[in-house]
């Protein structure tokens, strides 16, 4: 393997590393710069658009700082969280509503025959 290869794949290793970490940051966090160009930058000048990124755009993480472990964990959470303001479809929870029930009455119905079926095995097993 030549020296030109080894090079090469160091290169598309650091690149694709640079847009992976671009990509999985919080647009908040970003420096300098919005994402989204970051993304260009880093996609469409591959040489030194990664070195550009990790000097000057990408943010500062401490994984130990638990203030910033905490904003992160809250950002997530506040993603995550259902909006309780917004209408709720009246047939979207119909639909809901039937599955839940239908969900139930299998349940119930599998609890059923279970419990007649170690019945039976108890019967069969007791001596007359």
């Amino acid at each position: 393997m030549s020296m030109a290869l080894v090079g090469i794949i160091m290169a598309v290793a650091f690149w694709l590393y640079a847009v992976i970490d671009v990509l999985t940051t919080e647009p908040d966090d970003c420096k300098v710069l919005p994402k989204g160009i970051w993304v260009a930058i880093v996609v469409l000048v591959p040489k030194f658009g990664g070195m550009a990124w990790f000097l000057i755009g990408r943010p500062r993480k401490d994984p130990f700082d638990p203030d910033a472990r905490a904003e992160r964990i809250e950002r997530m959470r506040n993603r995550m969280r259902l909006n309780d303001d917004a209408p709720i479809d009246p047939a979207q929870e119909r639909r809901r509503a039937q599955r839940e029930a239908l969900e139930e009455e299998m349940f119930q119905r599998r609890f059923r025959q279970r419990v007649e079926q170690q019945r039976k095995k108890t019967r069969d097993e007791q001596p007359d």
